[in-house]
């Protein structure tokens, strides 16, 4: 076996050569990478850059017109059984105001085919670990901004999942929210790959451990906060990646 297979076995995120374009525009091109297992992977560029494309991809709600991309060595197109590798928390989370909080998790384990005499367990566990346990009962549409993020994340984790990806993690939290999510996402990291796509820099620096760029569909540098800054300031060492797609 060769290096690159070796590593490419080993991680738990693998895109391979994907392109992808819409209404004949070319949004990916060529995107090419990995992330290891117990690892925060920002996935950073600026708003246009094509993330929320290539997460869509990578998470199987559109197909990559060329390219692909391995889950825990699970094609993310073709194998149904990928989708218990992943869970995904979105931007903007589409949640029922009208259930409680206990009723919308309870609904989402049936469709994440987590066991029957387990849900009631997975739902306490992972209201526990985003410290919403107190709010199990309460409609959604009574909580914050801040809650319902934690709620998305809750979510995706309701299967135990090999990966965790999410949009925009801390977008419309104040700062102690922030502070708290930032926590959150490392504790889970010691058990999870997790994927953050971000378009802040000062976030990607304060919660990654590895930054992969991409700007305009390419991706530009792959590796550590400290190897994209180098002997620069990171933010002139990314603005002389992105250019004027900054």
């Amino acid at each position: 076996m060769s290096t690159a297979d070796a590593a490419a076995e080993q991680a738990a995120v693998d895109v391979q050569r994907l392109n992808k374009s819409l209404g004949g525009k070319v949004i990916l091109e060529q995107v090419h990478f990995q992330v290891p297992n117990n690892c925060i992977c920002g996935l950073l560029g600026p708003n246009g850059a094509g993330k929320t494309t290539l997460l869509r991809c990578m998470t199987g709600s559109i197909n990559a017109d060329f390219g692909r991309c391995l889950i825990n060595g699970k094609d993310s197109s073709y194998d149904a059984s990928v989708y218990s590798e992943f869970g995904f928390s979105p931007d903007i989370p589409s949640q029922e105001p009208a259930l409680r909080v206990e009723e919308y998790l309870s609904l989402h384990a049936h469709l994440r085919h987590v066991a029957s005499d387990k849900i009631n367990q997975r739902i306490h566990d992972c209201l526990e670990k985003v410290d919403l346990l107190d709010r199990k009962r309460y409609l959604i549409s009574a909580l914050s901004r801040g809650q319902t993020s934690r709620l998305a994340l809750a979510e995706a984790l309701l299967h135990n999942p090999a990966v965790i990806f999410l949009d925009e993690p801390t977008a419309g939290l104040d700062p102690a929210q922030v502070v708290n999510q930032r926590q959150l996402l490392k504790t889970l990291a010691k058990d999870h790959c997790v994927l953050v796509a971000t378009h802040n820099l000062t976030e990607a620096q304060a919660l990654c451990d590895q930054l992969v760029v991409l700007i305009q569909g390419r991706i530009r540098f792959q590796g550590s906060v400290d190897e994209l800054a180098g002997d620069q300031n990171l933010e002139d060492a990314y603005l002389a990646l992105a250019g004027s797609g900054a």
